[in-house]
């Protein structure tokens, strides 16, 4: 992939801007489908192997409110991602291999992307125009991009809409159908055709 090779030749370039670790927040991305919030705010300890010894990731519902927030909500806790709910993935073999890397930078040994937002937008921005003059126009492409470029290769490999709704943790599986229903139209007209060259044969 075209991304990851400019990601790889900053880093020969700038090993000290940490973009072998940007790689991995890519990687992160495009295997989980998740937000970019929901990546930065990762930590260690929300990730453990499970008794099939398959390496599971997990986002709490809830984290302790700010003393802001408890003023301005009268709440202890708050909601940590946007649809309200835990959330559960079972890690790629491609993020259990960057596991040790990123724990070994990890600085407080919890938050395994430990960046401000505003840097991996820069990050993203200086990769977008070192791929131009390789051919590559990804102007309009942003991080929340890959999110739906996963969720669309799910459902294009006619993945069920239950499951790919969960992954992507929306809130309801009607989210995903609204979001994604042309790509169902798709799928409902490959039904049409198909049972048409059954009919035929």
């Amino acid at each position: 992939m075209a991304v990851f090779k400019v990601i790889d030749t900053k880093h020969l370039e700038n090993p000290s801007h940490d973009w072998k670790r940007f790689g991995c927040f890519v990687r992160f991305l495009l295997d989980t489908a998740c937000r970019k919030g929901e990546a930065l705010m990762l930590l260690d300890e929300w990730i453990e192997v499970d008794g099939d010894g398959d390496t599971m990731i997990h986002w709490p519902r809830y984290r302790e409110a700010t003393e802001e927030e408890k003023a301005r909500t009268g709440l202890n806790q708050i909601e940590r991602l946007k649809n309200g709910k835990a959330k559960g993935l079972p890690a790629s073999k491609a993020i259990v291999d960057m596991l040790p890397f990123l724990r070994a930078l990890s600085p407080d040994g919890k938050r395994l992307f430990p960046h401000h937002p505003s840097t991996m937008d820069w990050k993203w921005r200086e990769v977008r125009k070192a791929m131009k003059p390789l051919g590559h126009n990804i102007d309009d492409v942003k991080f929340h991009t890959l999110r739906h470029t996963t969720i669309t290769d799910m459902l294009r490999a006619k993945e069920s809409l239950p499951m790919v709704s969960r992954f992507a943790g929306h809130s309801s599986i009607k989210i995903t159908a609204d979001r994604y229903g042309h790509l169902i139209a798709d799928d409902l007209k490959d039904l049409v055709k198909g049972k048409e060259r059954r009919d035929a044969a």
